[in-house]
């Protein structure tokens, strides 16, 4: 009989803040210690929205022909996933992405396409 308890793990390319171990930690209260480095080709960083709340640049991936993101998979479980979507807000949505390694994984994207100037 198989255990209903079990959690699925989702990979996710992490390009930002949810590398650091202080973020997760805080968020989801342990240190993924397994990682994968690796990039995705055709994007760029953009650190161009700052929040008028808080007053901090936050980074958002978009199309970029010649762009390549450096960043890590890291997997997590679907509890955990639900506690970085609140911490993504609406400002963010996964989607998925292919990998350099080749890995077919969710990445948090921009939920507004528009590119500020």
């Amino acid at each position: 009989m198989e255990n209903q308890n079990v959690n699925n793990m989702v990979k996710l390319f992490c390009y930002g803040t949810l590398q650091e171990s202080s973020v997760q930690m805080e968020l989801i209260g342990r240190v993924v210690s397994e990682k994968i480095v690796t990039s995705i080709e055709g994007y760029i960083v953009l650190r161009d929205y700052v929040d008028p709340e808080d007053g901090i640049a936050y980074p958002r991936i978009v199309e970029h022909e010649r762009g390549c993101v450096y960043g890590s998979i890291i997997e997590f479980s679907d509890d955990e996933i639900v506690k970085l979507d609140a911490y993504e807000t609406e400002m963010y949505e996964r989607k998925l992405i292919l990998t350099n390694c080749g890995e077919l994984v969710q990445v948090y994207m921009p939920a507004n396409k528009e590119i500020v100037d």
